[in-house]
């Protein structure tokens, strides 16, 4: 690794501890045993007990080998380079607080029939049925657990910045809330921006007609974000709710209004199949079952579209939340048990879909957060943050790779992973020829489906077992669009490397149906886009310099 990187990496990773006054430090960064080569020049990623993303191809020797939406209730730079002789290349990543690690006991399940069963937070396993049209899992109340701080999980600062327009306008800050397929969009509340964090971004500098309280309310499908602004006619009852475009040409344009939507009270809108419906009026259901739909989602001609992504809903009851996903491999239900001295009421919790085929959720109550995770074979992770580690102002957003961003006193976002490793992931080894044409190859791939794996009927789920869980401080998003004639492309996206020559890669892999159900596996494409000054910027199956 380039030594001037390195010290200058440690530098600034010295300072911004030292600002967010932790009790743990970083350790410095560290280079992971470099293997030998394939004869056929192709980068080789196999299993290990600690996950090395698939992102990690980004290294610019030709030859290497390589270790190893939300539903809303509630009112940098490391290196990767190469030596020669040039069949080897050096990794590194940076290291959460080695005083203070929470990582699961066990490694995780590779199919459902291999479930773990213990975590050193909490875990509880559910028994699991399956056909090939529809899967059933529910699980067992988890048992409340201790509260961390933290600052004591898996956690990277971002490069998104958290700035107010002052102490007394604290609430004027930046916004982040994530897309169905990962993307990070953020609204600075301040300069009214509107950015998609994408490679390559996408921003908008919204009209000041939306006034000193507009907010983003939700993203829908196509590219459209819903605020909350200022009705045409200025009303005390209620404000307007307007749909904009983040589609790259044409960002900022609003394609639709709906004048006193968001109507003041006890309410709120939250997002259902169709579009944002009101909820929470006292009630336990979230979303209600009933509710009308009072703004459609649109695509950007303003013509109504309906969600293709997960249905999550949360029943509260005195005790116990129970989370309820319907997908296309059918439906899935788990039970997590509330705090004997809890206040939770449908406004106070969100709930995600994940990648993996289960969920993240929050339940905020008077006393404290709880971060809930649950898996397609039905454990259930869960962890209480102390009151003290959320004063600078808790816990802001979940995304579907099951992390959640907290605000930091250094002005960043923090994203902490509370659950490393534990999604079901495929245990085989993905090959990439990134000399010649990007292509994909998964030997032994068809022999692990035939275990029948969870993932194995979700084309999302299915590209996020291959790929593994990124690491903390990556950006994945997943992408599925169906072909005419049956199967799906999906697209994985991983960007925000610790490489000083990659900035993105992104594999499209090609999945299709087999007669009893499950997907198989047809083909794949790795390309990669570069950091400023190190190659091409769109992506591109040709080495980054």
């Amino acid at each position: 690794m380039d030594d001037r990187l390195r010290s200058a990496g440690h530098d600034a990773r010295t300072e911004i501890e030292s600002a967010l006054d932790t009790e743990t430090e970083l350790a410095t960064l560290h280079a992971a045993a470099a293997n030998g080569v394939t004869p056929n020049a192709a980068v080789v990623i196999p299993p290990v007990s600690r996950r090395r993303t698939p992102a990690l191809l980004g290294a610019a020797a030709a030859m290497i080998a390589v270790v190893g939406g939300a539903i809303w209730f509630s009112s940098s730079d490391d290196s990767i380079t190469t030596s020669a002789p040039s069949t080897t290349a050096s990794l590194s990543t940076a290291q959460a607080p080695t005083t203070a690690r929470l990582n699961p006991t066990t490694p995780p399940p590779t199919d459902a029939t291999t479930p773990v069963t213990t975590s050193t937070i909490t875990s509880t396993i559910a028994t699991t049925t399956s056909t090939t049209t529809s899967t059933t899992t529910t699980s067992a109340p988890t048992t409340p657990t201790s509260a961390v701080d933290w600052r004591e999980l898996r956690w990277e600062l971002t490069a998104v910045g958290r700035s107010c327009d002052d102490e007394t306008e604290g609430v004027r800050c930046v916004q982040v809330i994530h897309a169905a397929d990962g993307t990070m969009i953020t609204y600075d509340l301040g300069t009214n921006v509107l950015t998609r964090h994408s490679t390559p971004p996408v921003t908008a500098a919204l009209p000041d007609g939306y006034g000193d309280t507009s907010a983003v309310v939700a993203v829908g499908p196509e590219d459209v974000v819903y605020l909350q602004a200022d009705p045409t006619v200025r009303s005390e009852e209620a404000m307007a709710i307007v749909a904009v475009s983040l589609t790259a040409g044409d960002a900022g344009r609003e394609i639709a209004r709906w004048d006193e939507a968001r109507r003041f009270g006890p309410t709120q809108l939250v997002p259902g199949p169709d579009g944002l419906v009101e909820c929470c009026r006292g009630g336990s259901a979230v979303p209600p079952p009933d509710a009308a739909v009072v703004v459609p989602w649109v695509d950007s001609a303003g013509l109504s579209v309906a969600t293709t992504g997960p249905a999550i809903t949360a029943d509260i009851d005195a005790s116990t939340v129970t989370i309820r996903r319907v997908d296309i491999a059918g439906t899935r239900a788990w039970a997590v048990a509330l705090r004997s001295d809890s206040t939770l009421d449908g406004r106070s919790v969100r709930v995600t879909p994940t990648f993996d085929g289960g969920f993240i959720a929050i339940l905020y109550d008077a006393d404290g957060t709880t971060i809930a995770r649950g898996y397609a074979d039905g454990r259930v992770d869960r962890v209480v943050l102390l009151d003290r580690s959320t004063m600078i102002g808790g816990v802001e957003a979940i995304d579907p790779s099951g992390r959640f961003l907290v605000q930091t006193d250094a002005g960043a976002f923090a994203r902490v992973d509370p659950f490393p490793g534990a999604a079901p992931t495929w245990g085989g080894a993905v090959e990439v020829d990134v000399e010649g044409t990007g292509a994909i190859a998964l030997p032994g791939i068809d022999e692990a489906i035939d275990a029948g794996p969870t993932w194995a009927s979700d084309p999302v789920a299915f590209a996020a077992a291959v790929a593994g869980e990124p690491e903390v401080n990556e950006q994945r998003t997943i992408d599925a669009a169906e072909q005419e004639g049956g199967g799906w492309t999906v697209t994985v996206t991983t960007s925000n490397l610790f490489d000083d020559s990659a900035f993105a890669t992104r594999w499209e892999l090609v999945v299709r149906r087999d007669d009893a159900g499950s997907l198989r596996f047809v083909s794949g494409e790795w390309t990669q886009a570069c950091q400023p000054d190190r190659g091409h910027q769109d992506f591109r199956a040709e080495l980054c310099v």
